[in-house]
């Protein structure tokens, strides 16, 4: 292992593809990045949680990832022990001194071993807020203050959009802290997969007035995603002769709400589907809608962006903010089927104009560009440096 290597705590590493996928852009663009992945004793073998057609990421990271069985299932109930064994764990498996810096990939937990780290071999980290930091841990008053200590030793906090960061500052934080805490915060967007990126949609699409309009949605069927309330706002704009119908793709957790779903005759459920399969129905589709009662970013966006798909998405979730209102798209009260069926109608009178931008601000979650602003919070760059090779801003 090389000297200022950078190491990474990362307790959900296999749960998703986010943090793979940053790795492996680390790796590819700046060297060396070692990641440390805690699990329980009782974990399955299978070292993946995330599995599809698209997993070979996990095998390209494989030699800098260390998936260790280091707690018990009774010490998932106890903050303490647990955090205290993954960080006993960390230090018999690395030699500290070769890292420069940590980045722990959540507050609470990672960031709180990431924290024993710098107090016991003044190694510095920054840390990103995840939504069950916010979620569970933020609710207790007496873990609140543990993780107020840790934002405050942090070198930078990372938030992946400003409802986030609002949701923390706002809600969990006084004036006092705040104040000591905002010029380290720092919005970065999730990445979305290469092969999304370099499919983008290479011209501009035409006006759908008239046509016999497609919304998609992609993503679990569940009550969370809320599906059930863009159907019933696309059966309004029916109602009012506009020729629309609804596409889901997803897997299927509650086949009894999809049933229900699918009592409106213009649902087409097409089921789960691979990225390239993906693509192409982003490319017969014309809006995308995905309208979550809680969502924490929601990368299926952003990949609808890449075909030049306009956007619904919910307010004040985690997707809401990423651009001004009427740039993409339009946030909508998930609840409100008369708002959402209302900017659905919207899009259809401004479709050229917000498909095109769409697809233009797609390069915005290219992983390249999102992990040298990672990059930049590890390292404790200036904020506002910018390099001409991995821009981060809107066009």
């Amino acid at each position: 292992m090389k000297d200022k290597s950078i190491l990474h705590i990362c307790s959900n590493y296999t749960g998703t593809k986010i943090f793979p996928n940053l790795l492996k852009k680390l790796n590819t663009n700046f060297g060396d990045n070692y990641l440390f992945c805690p699990k329980k004793y009782s974990e399955s073998d299978n070292k993946y949680s995330y599995l599809d057609s698209e997993n070979k990421i996990f095998s390209e990271n494989e030699k800098f990832v260390k998936i260790c069985k280091c707690f018990s299932k009774l010490d998932t109930f106890l903050f303490f022990p647990k955090r205290k064994k993954i960080t006993k764990t960390i230090v018999n498996c690395y030699n500290i001194e070769n890292f420069s810096a940590v980045f722990a990939h959540s507050l609470f937990t990672d960031g709180w071993v990431a924290n024993k780290l710098y107090k016991k071999f003044n190694l510095p980290f920054s840390v990103f807020v995840q939504n069950s930091d916010i979620n569970v841990f933020f609710k207790i008053p007496v873990i609140k203050r543990l993780g107020i200590k840790i934002l405050l030793n942090a070198k930078r906090i990372v938030f992946c959009s400003d409802k986030v960061k609002n949701e923390v500052f706002k809600k969990c934080l006084s004036q006092k802290i705040i104040a000591k805490l905002e010029n380290k915060a720092l919005i970065i967007p999730f990445g979305i997969e290469d092969l999304f990126i370099e499919n983008r949609l290479s011209c501009d699409r035409n006006s759908i007035s008239g046509k016999n309009i497609k919304v998609v949605t992609v993503g679990t069927i569940d009550r969370n995603k809320n599906q059930i309330v863009l159907a019933k706002a696309i059966n309004l704009l029916r109602q009012k002769n506009i020729k629309i119908e609804y596409i889901l793709v997803g897997k299927s957790v509650d086949n009894k709400y999809l049933n229900e779903i699918l009592e409106f005759p213009f649902v087409k459920y097409l089921g789960t589907k691979t990225y390239i399969e993906l693509i192409e129905i982003y490319r017969n589709c014309d809006i995308f809608a995905l309208t979550s009662k809680h969502e924490t970013f929601g990368l299926v966006y952003a990949e609808a962006m890449t075909q030049g798909l306009p956007l619904i998405y919910s307010e004040n979730q985690g997707f809401d903010g990423q651009f001004d209102e009427g740039e993409v798209g339009y946030s909508v009260n998930p609840e409100d089927i008369a708002d959402v069926a209302e900017k659905i109608e919207r899009i259809t009178k401004n479709y050229v104009y917000l498909s095109r931008r769409a697809n233009n601000f797609s390069v915005y979650f290219d992983w390249d560009k999102v992990a040298y602003e990672y990059y930049k919070a590890i390292k404790d760059f200036e904020i506002n440096v910018r390099d001409s090779n991995f821009k981060l801003q809107k066009l």
